[in-house]
Protein backbone atom coordinates (compact mmCIF):
# COMPACT_ATOMS: atom_id res chain seq x y z
CA UNK A 1 0.00 0.00 0.00
CA UNK A 2 1.12 3.53 -0.71
CA UNK A 3 0.56 6.36 1.73
CA UNK A 4 1.08 10.11 1.92
CA UNK A 5 0.49 12.52 4.78
CA UNK A 6 0.96 16.31 4.71
CA UNK A 7 0.21 18.69 7.58
CA UNK A 8 1.34 21.17 10.17
CA UNK A 9 1.37 21.36 13.91
CA UNK A 10 1.53 23.99 16.61
CA UNK A 11 4.83 24.39 18.36
CA UNK A 12 5.57 26.45 21.43
CA UNK A 13 9.23 26.41 20.37
CA UNK A 14 8.68 28.58 17.25
CA UNK A 15 10.21 32.01 17.93
CA UNK A 16 9.72 35.33 16.12
CA UNK A 17 12.74 37.54 15.11
CA UNK A 18 12.71 39.14 18.59
CA UNK A 19 13.13 35.69 20.26
CA UNK A 20 9.58 35.61 21.59
CA UNK A 21 7.38 32.53 21.15
CA UNK A 22 4.88 32.85 18.30
CA UNK A 23 1.27 32.47 19.60
CA UNK A 24 -1.00 29.80 18.15
CA UNK A 25 -3.16 32.30 16.19
CA UNK A 26 -0.13 33.61 14.32
CA UNK A 27 1.30 30.30 13.25
CA UNK A 28 0.47 29.51 9.62
CA UNK A 29 0.17 26.36 7.58
CA UNK A 30 3.64 26.71 6.15
CA UNK A 31 5.17 26.93 9.64
CA UNK A 32 6.24 23.58 11.07
CA UNK A 33 5.12 21.61 8.05
CA UNK A 34 5.30 17.84 8.11
CA UNK A 35 5.01 15.39 5.31
CA UNK A 36 5.34 11.68 5.15
CA UNK A 37 5.05 9.30 2.25
CA UNK A 38 6.02 5.76 1.62
CA UNK A 39 5.26 2.26 0.53
CA UNK A 40 4.08 -0.37 2.99
CA UNK A 41 4.39 -4.03 2.07
CA UNK A 42 2.69 -6.72 4.11
CA UNK A 43 3.69 -10.32 3.41
CA UNK A 44 1.79 -12.68 5.71
CA UNK A 45 4.53 -15.28 6.10
CA UNK A 46 4.68 -15.04 9.87
CA UNK A 47 1.20 -14.81 11.41
CA UNK A 48 2.19 -15.35 15.04
CA UNK A 49 1.28 -19.07 14.89
CA UNK A 50 -2.43 -18.32 14.35
CA UNK A 51 -2.70 -20.87 11.52
CA UNK A 52 -1.04 -23.59 13.58
CA UNK A 53 -3.25 -22.73 16.55
CA UNK A 54 -6.43 -22.89 14.44
CA UNK A 55 -5.33 -26.15 12.85
CA UNK A 56 -4.60 -27.68 16.27
CA UNK A 57 -7.89 -26.38 17.60
CA UNK A 58 -9.78 -27.93 14.65
CA UNK A 59 -8.04 -31.27 15.23
CA UNK A 60 -9.00 -31.20 18.91
CA UNK A 61 -12.59 -30.33 18.04
CA UNK A 62 -12.71 -33.24 15.59
CA UNK A 63 -11.24 -35.61 18.18
CA UNK A 64 -13.75 -34.44 20.81
CA UNK A 65 -16.61 -34.90 18.35
CA UNK A 66 -15.46 -38.44 17.57
CA UNK A 67 -15.19 -39.23 21.29
CA UNK A 68 -18.69 -37.87 21.86
CA UNK A 69 -20.02 -39.96 18.97
CA UNK A 70 -18.36 -43.12 20.34
CA UNK A 71 -19.69 -42.36 23.80
CA UNK A 72 -23.22 -42.00 22.44
CA UNK A 73 -22.87 -45.26 20.49
CA UNK A 74 -21.67 -47.10 23.61
CA UNK A 75 -24.45 -45.60 25.69
CA UNK A 76 -27.06 -46.62 23.13
CA UNK A 77 -25.57 -50.12 22.88
CA UNK A 78 -25.64 -50.45 26.67
CA UNK A 79 -29.26 -49.24 26.84
CA UNK A 80 -30.36 -51.69 24.14
CA UNK A 81 -28.44 -54.52 25.79
CA UNK A 82 -29.91 -53.71 29.23
CA UNK A 83 -33.44 -53.50 27.86
CA UNK A 84 -32.97 -56.84 26.05
CA UNK A 85 -31.66 -58.48 29.24
CA UNK A 86 -34.55 -57.01 31.25
CA UNK A 87 -37.01 -58.28 28.63
CA UNK A 88 -35.47 -61.77 28.73
CA UNK A 89 -35.59 -61.80 32.54
CA UNK A 90 -39.23 -60.63 32.47
CA UNK A 91 -40.10 -63.35 29.96
CA UNK A 92 -38.48 -66.02 32.17
CA UNK A 93 -40.28 -64.60 35.21
CA UNK A 94 -43.57 -64.71 33.33
CA UNK A 95 -43.08 -68.38 32.41
CA UNK A 96 -42.17 -69.18 36.03
CA UNK A 97 -45.25 -67.38 37.40
CA UNK A 98 -47.38 -69.09 34.75
CA UNK A 99 -46.14 -72.46 36.02
CA UNK A 100 -46.77 -71.38 39.62
CA UNK A 101 -50.25 -70.25 38.66
CA UNK A 102 -51.06 -73.55 36.95
CA UNK A 103 -49.73 -75.47 39.97
CA UNK A 104 -51.75 -73.29 42.33
CA UNK A 105 -54.90 -73.87 40.26
CA UNK A 106 -54.39 -77.65 40.44
CA UNK A 107 -53.55 -77.54 44.16
CA UNK A 108 -56.60 -75.41 44.88
CA UNK A 109 -58.80 -77.74 42.82
CA UNK A 110 -57.46 -80.79 44.67
CA UNK A 111 -57.96 -79.14 48.08
CA UNK A 112 -61.49 -78.13 47.05
CA UNK A 113 -62.29 -81.75 46.09
CA UNK A 114 -60.72 -83.07 49.30
CA UNK A 115 -62.73 -80.60 51.35
CA UNK A 116 -65.96 -81.55 49.55
CA UNK A 117 -65.46 -85.26 50.23
CA UNK A 118 -64.48 -84.59 53.83
CA UNK A 119 -60.82 -85.64 53.67
CA UNK A 120 -59.36 -82.11 53.89
CA UNK A 121 -60.08 -79.37 56.38
CA UNK A 122 -60.90 -75.67 55.95
CA UNK A 123 -57.38 -74.51 56.91
CA UNK A 124 -55.77 -76.48 54.07
CA UNK A 125 -58.38 -75.18 51.63
CA UNK A 126 -57.81 -71.60 52.81
CA UNK A 127 -54.06 -71.96 52.41
CA UNK A 128 -54.45 -73.39 48.90
CA UNK A 129 -56.83 -70.58 47.97
CA UNK A 130 -54.36 -68.02 49.35
CA UNK A 131 -51.51 -69.54 47.28
CA UNK A 132 -53.80 -69.47 44.23
CA UNK A 133 -54.60 -65.77 44.74
CA UNK A 134 -50.91 -64.94 45.26
CA UNK A 135 -49.95 -66.90 42.14
CA UNK A 136 -52.65 -65.13 40.09
CA UNK A 137 -51.43 -61.73 41.33
CA UNK A 138 -47.80 -62.64 40.57
CA UNK A 139 -48.78 -63.83 37.10
CA UNK A 140 -50.69 -60.60 36.40
CA UNK A 141 -47.78 -58.51 37.67
CA UNK A 142 -45.30 -60.45 35.51
CA UNK A 143 -47.56 -60.01 32.46
CA UNK A 144 -47.55 -56.23 32.89
CA UNK A 145 -43.81 -56.19 33.56
CA UNK A 146 -43.21 -58.25 30.41
CA UNK A 147 -45.40 -55.91 28.37
CA UNK A 148 -43.59 -52.87 29.76
CA UNK A 149 -40.13 -54.35 29.10
CA UNK A 150 -41.20 -55.23 25.55
CA UNK A 151 -42.28 -51.61 24.99
CA UNK A 152 -38.92 -50.37 26.32
CA UNK A 153 -37.03 -52.78 24.06
CA UNK A 154 -39.11 -51.71 21.07
CA UNK A 155 -38.41 -48.07 21.88
CA UNK A 156 -34.62 -48.53 22.09
CA UNK A 157 -34.49 -50.64 18.93
CA UNK A 158 -36.58 -48.12 16.98
CA UNK A 159 -39.61 -50.39 16.47
CA UNK A 160 -41.82 -48.28 18.72
CA UNK A 161 -42.37 -44.67 17.72
CA UNK A 162 -45.07 -42.10 18.22
CA UNK A 163 -46.45 -43.01 14.78
CA UNK A 164 -47.05 -46.60 15.93
CA UNK A 165 -49.06 -45.49 18.97
CA UNK A 166 -51.94 -43.93 17.04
Amino acid sequence: SLFFDYGTYYSSQLLDPNGEPVPFKQQYFQDNRTSEYGLRINIPIFDQYRTIYRKTQAKMTLANTKLTENNLKLTLYREVQNSYMNFTASKNEYFATQSQYEAAVEANKIQQERYEVGVGDLVELSQATQRFVEAAASRAQSQYTLLFQKAILDYYTGVLSSDNLH
